[in-house]
């Protein structure tokens, strides 16, 4: 589905075998068929989505600077814009996860990978320094990686944002593109992570939605990539490894 040449039957001269690649080349059609229009309502219900919660997000903000708010009508209202703030970000992240199976795959495209993480963290820097988190990056040779820059930032962009997001006030941040390898460590929780629900959408720990390493992970299971995750010297360690033949 990710982009790939249909399946077409070739005759083979025996029945038994062109009755079964006919079978499979029908039922083949009928899913990427499915897959399509699993695509376009997609599109649609994000398109229809948007609109409505950012009226209603204009609405409570809008109801917060009326006077005359009483205590618990003030919390009543603050607790709907968490709401409807968590439900932009739900449909954003379900959103992002649609794109990135969307995205075509071709080897031919390359992206540095170092560009793209100065970046992020230029753009993350006020966030950063809020938090008053040491950010230290070790990097290597350059490198290019065979992937598209856009599908490159999602992945790194996530992970970065896993980094700050997890970390608490005065922490740090590892970065270490060594080779085609990179690492991202971050300091947090004095404990490692569940391995079997860490990548699973929607179990956060509280502090996000769960989806933004399960989108990072989506992104290198499409690529063929591995993303690992490992607890060393009290710090969550995320490590991308490429598939460098393309």
């Amino acid at each position: 589905m990710d982009g790939s040449v249909p399946f077409q039957a070739t005759p083979t001269g025996v029945t038994e075998f062109d009755e079964l690649e006919r079978a499979v080349e029908q039922l083949t059609q009928r899913n990427r068929a499915i897959y399509a229009e699993q695509q376009r309502f997609t599109e649609n219900a994000a398109h229809e989505l948007r609109t409505p919660i950012a009226l209603l997000q204009g609405k409570v903000e809008r109801l917060f600077q009326t006077s005359g708010l009483t205590p618990e009508q003030a919390g009543l209202l603050d607790e709907a814009n968490r709401l409807l703030g968590r439900m932009r970000r739900t449909h954003d992240g379900l959103l992002m996860l649609a794109h990135v199976d969307n995205m075509p795959l071709r080897p031919s495209v390359f992206c540095d990978p170092h560009v793209i993480v100065r970046s992020l963290l230029d753009q993350a820097q006020e966030h950063i320094d809020s938090l008053g988190l040491s950010v230290s990056m070790e990097v290597g040779p350059p490198v290019q990686w065979p992937m598209e820059p856009g599908m490159a930032e999602i992945l790194l962009g996530n992970l970065v944002n896993n980094a700050i997001r997890h970390n608490g006030p005065g922490g740090s941040i590892l970065i270490r593109l060594s080779g085609t390898v990179f690492t991202i460590a971050n300091t947090g929780t004095d404990a490692p992570l569940d391995p079997e629900r860490l990548f699973k959408r929607f179990s956060g720990s509280g502090k996000g939605l769960g989806l933004g390493l399960a989108i990072a992970e989506r992104v290198c299971e499409r690529q063929g990539w591995s993303l690992r995750y490992t607890f060393e010297e009290g710090m969550h360690r995320f490590s991308v490894q490429p598939n460098t033949s393309g």
